[in-house]
């Protein structure tokens, strides 16, 4: 009997060690407010970096607003800026070009 209660107690004491070695690290941890507030804000700012760059590359980047509706939109409120008639013919297509659009599907712009 007493071979075995030697057995199971060598089995278990590396999860002593490890149980004690979390409560250490626990308690450093704890005990430094400034390094772990610095800790999470960097990850915090890395996850944000992260995701901002892959919303970049995977959304926004494949999109050419120079040729979607966004264009309309976009010429539409320059002309007024401009103080350009947006419904002028010889106004629309030159300035919608300018923005490098080669879609023109209206001759005016479209939008009241």
């Amino acid at each position: 009997m007493n071979l075995l209660n030697e057995a199971n107690s060598s089995s278990y004491a590396h999860l002593y060690n490890l149980s004690e070695g979390v409560k250490l690290w626990r308690e450093m941890i704890s005990t430094n407010m400034k390094g772990r507030a610095a800790f999470w804000l960097l990850l915090a700012a890395g996850v944000f970096f992260l995701l901002s760059w892959l919303h970049y590359r995977l959304v926004v980047a494949p999109i050419n607003y120079a040729n979607r509706d966004f264009m309309s939109l976009w010429t539409g409120g320059l002309a007024v800026l401009r103080d350009l008639d947006p419904y002028a013919l010889d106004v629309w297509r030159p300035l919608r070009a300018a923005h490098g659009s080669t879609w023109m599907p209206d001759p005016r712009a479209p939008f009241p």
